[in-house]
């Protein structure tokens, strides 16, 4: 990014550059005095004239038009070294000269005030812009401003720094270089001026004795969100003062994007804040009915067989028996979903993905719930060759456990269910569909969340987690799940799974 132009002269030195100009001029029409007419070493000064109004201000320019018309008449019009002209002629001839040069000073000057404006705004559109564009680049992460910052410094040609303030309100440095100079009690003193006053320090001032740093504060609707501190770079002037207002404008871009991360922050802990509160009652109420009624099942069974004085029957003993181990089973499940769960969240879970068919996976699974198919027509739609498939099989066979006992729980008694797989490209789709009601609209994405259960969750036992659980480990392989309704009626889930590159088949005999 190109820094902001400067004019080509300090006033000083425009003004010294009109009287050396102009003082060449004279030397070279002396020269030629005796070989030139009159009217031709006029345009000699006219030349020079139109020198300094090309590189100078209005001004200077002023200043070379009247030194040259004087020097004219003084050196070159007759009688020499005398402003008093020998002809009304040459009167006129100097009024006109003297007009037109200050006309076309006058008009020149204008002309590269424009240019010189169009210029600066030009500059500070494509300054804004970068500078917009980078802060949007940080602004997806944790904005560190280390870019923004360099780049003003580019900008005005100075040492730059971003001061934030910390826990105690003291301004300390977040982003940038402190320059070449120790970073004093002053500086600090005038850094935190410009934080709590909100407006520009400069050190230079009686109540900030120094020179060479400027302190800028980051506004935001909020107030001040630190300050930008500036140090010219050896051999530079610094912000000029008409530049000042931009400055000031891209601070503020700063400090709102600073803003906008600290409430972003806020929203993520307020965020985090309710879904542990949600995770706190949704616990609670499966402690209060999910767990606490196969304990209260666990419990009854266990006193009636214990009690001496009851006479049960063998058949009574077995159901009361059968009652212990479901129940207990169901209790395992639910643990073993929460814990599994908090090992997705915390990061804690390791694949251990091994090349294997998907029979082998999806077998042993089918065998976890022969209890619960029983009634139920299972329809598998597998073709005969498969790739094997990169998976961890412990935590694949809980996510068709889980798909399996999903359609289980929603569709009616007696309803089939059916599993199908095929190679889509470099990925295997698995495929999980009922023939029961379906899901109701909006929640296909919202039944993956953690403790949702659907519009009709709360008639059924579970606490929400099974689907969650799903995603987490099908995410973790790399693949990507879904669900929705088919068209002929039921639920479907589906999801897949990244095939290796040199997968090797399996001939499956039907």
């Amino acid at each position: 990014m190109r820094p902001i132009r400067k004019p080509a002269f300090s006033e000083w030195a425009a003004y010294v550059f009109s009287l050396a100009v102009m003082a060449i001029c004279n030397i070279i029409a002396l020269l030629f005095l005796y070989h030139l007419a009159i009217t031709n070493i006029l345009m000699i000064y006219l030349i020079g004239i139109l020198a300094v109004v090309s590189r100078t201000g209005y001004g200077p320019s002023v200043l070379a038009c009247v030194v040259g018309v004087l020097s004219f008449d003084f050196f070159i019009v007759p009688p020499r070294l005398d402003f008093t002209p020998g002809h009304y002629q040459y009167v006129i001839t100097l009024v006109v000269v003297l007009l037109f040069t200050l006309s076309l000073s006058r008009m020149t000057a204008r002309i590269r005030a424009e240019a010189q404006a169009s210029r600066r705004r030009e500059a500070q559109t494509a300054a804004l812009f970068e500078l917009s564009r980078r802060l949007a680049a940080e602004a997806e992460k944790d904005p560190d401003f280390n870019g923004a910052v360099a780049l003003i410094g580019d900008i005005f040609e100075c040492h730059s720094v971003l001061l934030v303030p910390g826990p105690d309100g003291s301004l300390g440095p977040r982003a940038g270089t402190q320059g070449p100079s120790p970073w004093n009690d002053l500086k600090k003193e005038a850094a935190q001026a410009a934080f709590q006053k909100g407006d520009m320090v400069d050190l230079g001032t009686p109540d900030f004795p120094g020179t060479g740093c400027l302190f800028v504060p980051l506004l935001a609707p909020e107030g001040p969100m630190g300050v930008l501190g500036l140090q010219p770079r050896a051999g530079t002037l610094g912000p000029s003062p008409d530049q000042r207002h931009f400055l000031q404008a891209l601070a503020n871009l700063i400090g709102a994007i600073q803003q906008k991360a600290r409430l972003e922050e806020e929203n993520r802990k307020n965020r985090l804040k309710a879904e542990a509160e949600m995770v706190r009652n949704a616990l609670l109420s499966s402690v209060s009915h999910d767990l606490r009624t196969p304990l209260a099942v666990i419990t009854g069974s266990a006193s009636s067989l214990l009690d001496p004085g009851s006479r049960l029957s063998d058949a009574s003993r077995r159901e009361l028996l059968q009652d212990i181990l479901g129940e207990s089973d169901r209790l395992n499940r639910f643990v073993g979903n929460l814990l599994e769960m908090t090992r997705l969240d915390s990061g804690e879970m390791l694949l251990k993905k091994e090349l294997q068919p998907l029979e082998e996976v999806l077998g042993p699974a089918l065998g976890r719930l022969e209890g619960k198919l029983q009634g139920r027509s299972l329809v598998t739609d597998l073709p005969p060759t498969l790739p094997m498939v990169p998976m961890d099989g412990l935590l694949m066979e809980q996510v068709f456990v889980n798909l399996i006992e999903n359609a289980l729980k929603y569709t009616p008694a007696g309803s089939p269910i059916r599993i199908g797989a095929r190679v889509q490209g470099d990925h295997l789709e698995l495929e999980v569909s009922d023939q029961g009601p379906g899901l109701a609209a909006g929640d296909e994405e919202k039944v993956f969340e953690k403790f949702y259960r659907g519009r009709a969750g709360s008639q059924k036992e579970g606490v929400g987690l099974g689907l969650a659980i799903c995603r987490g480990v099908v995410e973790a392989h790399g693949g990507r799940i879904g669900a929705g309704n088919r068209p002929e009626g039921g639920a479907r889930f589906y999801f897949t799974l990244p095939l290796a590159e040199r997968a090797l088949t399996l001939e499956r005999k039907r």
